[in-house]
C-alpha cells in the first residue's frame, strides 16, 4: 500500500497518516493519530465533514458504502481515491449501484419480520418461498428476485434455493449497523439545514403526527412514524444517495430486533423528544446541536438494543 501510494505521487511526508491501533507503517512515516476503535473513525467522518474548507460530505458518503460493501463480500484487496473528474453527476441515485426497493420486497420484510415477532418463524430457521409465495400471492420467480434484492442489502443474510435463513445478529452486527447510521445521518442531518419550505413542512407534519400519537399513547404508531420522520428527514437534505442507503439501515435496525425475538417498546416520549430537539436545532441552523441530538439518538438506540438482548439471553439461559 505504501509503495503504491508513493508511486502515485502522493508525498508520505507530507501527508496526514491516521491508523487502527498497532498497524504497522514504514520508519520514515510518522502517525498523526492512531485510532483505537470503530466508534473513533466514526467520529473522524463526522468532524472531516463539519470543515468549512472542503465539502466532504458526499465523498465520506462513499467511502463509507464501499467499506460497508467490502465488509460483506469476503474482505478482498480494498483501496479507495476521489476521481474529482469522474464524480457521479447530479442526480445519480443509489439504484446505479445498488438495486431498487420494490413493492413485493417490502411485503415480503413485513411477512418475516411480523413472523419472528409472533413466533411465526424463529432466527436461524428456514423459511421456504414457497410459504412466502403463498403468503404473499405471488409467484416463485418474484419472491426469488425480490429476496435477491433483500440479501444484497443486507437485511436477509443467507438465502439457499428454495428457501431463505435469517442469520440471528451478533452484537458487532447491530453495533455495525447503527454506526452507519450515526456517520451517514450526521451528514444527511447537517445538509438537511439547506431544506426548502416544501420539504420542511413535511418533516414537520411528521412531527406533529407523531406527537399526536404519544397523546393518544399509540406505540405502533409512533415507531413507523419515527422511521417516516427520519426517512423524510434525510430526503430534505438534497443528497442523492445517503437517504436510500438510511432507509435501508434503519430497517435493518428493525429487522435485526425482531431476529432477536423482542418487541420493539422504545418510549413513544423520548421519540418525540428526540425528534424535535433534531428539528428545532435544523430550523435554528444549529448544525452543531443538530448533529449531537442525531448521535445522541442513535446511542440511546444502541443501548435500547443491548439491554434488550441482555435480558434475552438471561431468559434463554434459565429456561435451558
Amino acid at each position: 500500500m505504501w509503495a503504491s501510494l508513493a508511486s502515485n505521487g502522493y508525498a508520505l511526508d507530507q501527508a496526514i497518516i491516521l491508523v487502527s491501533g498497532e498497524f504497522p507503517v514504514p520508519p520514515e512515516v510518522e502517525p498523526a493519530v492512531r485510532i483505537p476503535d470503530a466508534w473513533q473513525w466514526q467520529r473522524l467522518a463526522a468532524a472531516l465533514d463539519m470543515l468549512p474548507e472542503v465539502p466532504a460530505g458526499e465523498h465520506l458518503a462513499d467511502l463509507e458504502w464501499r467499506i460497508r460493501r467490502w465488509y460483506h463480500g469476503g474482505r478482498p484487496p480494498f483501496s479507495w481515491s476521489v476521481d474529482r473528474k469522474n464524480t457521479a453527476a447530479p442526480g445519480a441515485r443509489l439504484m446505479d449501484v445498488a438495486e431498487p426497493w420494490n413493492a413485493l420486497a417490502e411485503d415480503i420484510l413485513a411477512v418475516i419480520r411480523q413472523g419472528l415477532v409472533d413466533g411465526t418463524f424463529s432466527g436461524e430457521s428456514e423459511i421456504s418461498l414457497g410459504q412466502l409465495s403463498r403468503l404473499l400471492g405471488a409467484t416463485i420467480r418474484e419472491v426469488r428476485s425480490a429476496i435477491r434484492a433483500l440479501t444484497d442489502d443486507g437485511l436477509i443474510t443467507a438465502t439457499r434455493s428454495d428457501s431463505v435463513v435469517v442469520r440471528v445478529p451478533t452484537w458487532d452486527d447491530v453495533s455495525e449497523t447503527y454506526m452507519a447510521r450515526r456517520a451517514l445521518g450526521t451528514i444527511a442531518v447537517r445538509a438537511a439545514s439547506r431544506w426548502s419550505p416544501a420539504a420542511r413542512s413535511r418533516v414537520k407534519k411528521h412531527l406533529e403526527d407523531l406527537e399526536e400519537s404519544v397523546r393518544q399513547n399509540d406505540v405502533v404508531r409512533a415507531h413507523h412514524l419515527d422511521m417516516d420522520f427520519q426517512i423524510t428527514l434525510f430526503e430534505s437534505s438534497g443528497l442523492n444517495r445517503i437517504p436510500a442507503m438510511m432507509e435501508t439501515l434503519t430497517k435493518q435496525a428493525f429487522m435485526h430486533f425482531a431476529v432477536l425475538g423482542a418487541r420493539y417498546a422504545f418510549s413513544p416520549k423520548k421519540i418525540l423528544e428526540q425528534n424535535t430537539a433534531i428539528f428545532e436545532a435544523i430550523d435554528a441552523a444549529d448544525l452543531r446541536a443538530a448533529t449531537m441530538s442525531w448521535h445522541s439518538k442513535m446511542e440511546d438506540g444502541l443501548n435500547y438494543i443491548a439491554l434488550n438482548k441482555s435480558v434475552l439471553n438471561q431468559q434463554r439461559a434459565v429456561q435451558q
